[in-house]
């Protein structure tokens, strides 16, 4: 993530002791590409958040309930909006282009998260249209007709995104493990890449952690304590669970992982949340009356449990999502280009900005 550009409009959010995790798609995992961490010391991450006039709540996609339903069991506070700009840029290295298809992560709608689409600017010819993974994330499917040889196009998105910090005020003791998980639930308890649910390390610590006696929130947070206590932060390429667990390191994204497949080897529903440079974990818990929750936690970084204070836009709330153009589960929502009579190559970058002045992610 480049340096904040410290200027009269802009508002230094210090946000997230972080060890530094970065988007750094550069990166290659043996299971997807996608967002890993890199270390900058343990200086605070310092977040430029650009306040606009709040859009309200946009209508294109929802991941679960909006601010405005949050029912007394969480507390939202400290909002901020901004503009997060997207750029897709598709260009021909070689010969001329056809049937251009592109697909990317587009934000939406959370409890924690408002997003409103302000603009949309392509050329002309070019379609777009939003896939939606529900409960889980909104995948952008771009259509370009042609590019000529040499040549490219550029489609952008600009949104107002506003965050929230959240925190779960319900009873934690009243919580438990649901008892029969639906079908969406489901999901959420299975095996993912880099998610090694069913391996013999994996379930035996899980074994360890989970008391008979105990409340359902304190095993959580038993799991919660032993990944941080346990596993060393390292800037690395993503390598999952298991890795983390046999080596005791790992970056953010090995440690969210291993917290998950803990969980979920526990019979606990839980995923990974994918925000700008940097991922985390919420888990499910029902309350007496069979009300459903998903609480985020904290492995890298602040020791946050219960709550998040975190700003930057959420991309997704999953770790397992069907790729359109090669047909296969990924980590990650896919970040692809295809097309006939070459090899098309594709940038996408995310930008947050007012009045000009702009925190620029690196391309991908």
């Amino acid at each position: 993530m480049n340096s904040c550009r410290i200027c009269r409009t802009i508002v230094l959010s210090c946000q997230s002791a972080v060890d530094g995790c970065h988007w750094h798609p550069a990166r290659r995992s043996r299971f997807d590409a996608g967002p890993a961490c890199s270390l900058i010391g343990r200086m605070i991450m310092l977040t430029c958040l650009l306040l606009i006039n709040p859009a309200g709540p946009s209508r294109i996609a929802a991941g679960e309930s909006e601010p405005s339903d949050v029912d007394s069991a969480f507390e939202l506070s400290e909002p901020r909006t901004y503009r997060l700009k997207l750029t897709f840029r598709v260009e021909s290295k070689g010969a001329a282009l056809r049937n251009v298809m592109v697909t990317g992560p587009v934000p939406i709608d959370w409890r924690e998260q408002h997003v409103k689409l302000i603009e949309e600017r392509k050329p002309a010819g070019v379609t777009t249209r939003v896939t939606q993974f529900p409960g889980q994330a909104a995948m952008l499917v771009i259509r370009i007709p042609a590019v000529s040889a040499g040549g490219s196009a550029t489609v952008e998105r600009v949104y107002a995104v506003t965050r929230y910090q959240v925190r779960f005020r319900g009873d934690p003791k009243s919580l438990r493990v649901p008892e029969k998980p639906s079908r969406e639930l489901r999901k959420f308890l299975g095996s993912a890449p880099g998610v090694e649910v069913t391996d013999g390390k994996v379930r035996r610590l899980a074994k360890s952690l989970i008391k008979q006696e105990a409340d359902a929130w304190s095993n959580v947070a038993a799991i919660h304590k032993w990944v941080r206590s346990n596993v060393k932060y390292r800037a690395m390429a993503f390598r999952g669970a298991e890795f983390a667990l046999e080596k005791k390191v790992g970056d953010c994204e090995d440690m969210t992982a291993l917290f998950v497949a803990l969980c979920r080897s526990s019979g606990i529903p839980a995923r990974t949340v994918w925000i700008e440079g940097h991922a985390y974990p919420e888990f499910y818990l029902d309350d007496a009356a069979g009300k459903g929750f998903w609480i985020p936690a904290q492995v890298s970084g602040p020791a946050w449990f219960g709550r998040m204070a975190e700003y930057r836009p959420i991309l997704q709330k999953t770790d397992r999502v069907r790729d359109p153009i090669r047909g296969r589960y990924v980590r990650y929502v896919p970040q692809t280009a295809r097309a006939s009579g070459g090899a098309p190559r594709l940038s996408i970058s995310r930008s947050m900005s007012i009045n000009e002045k702009t925190q620029t992610e690196p391309k991908r």
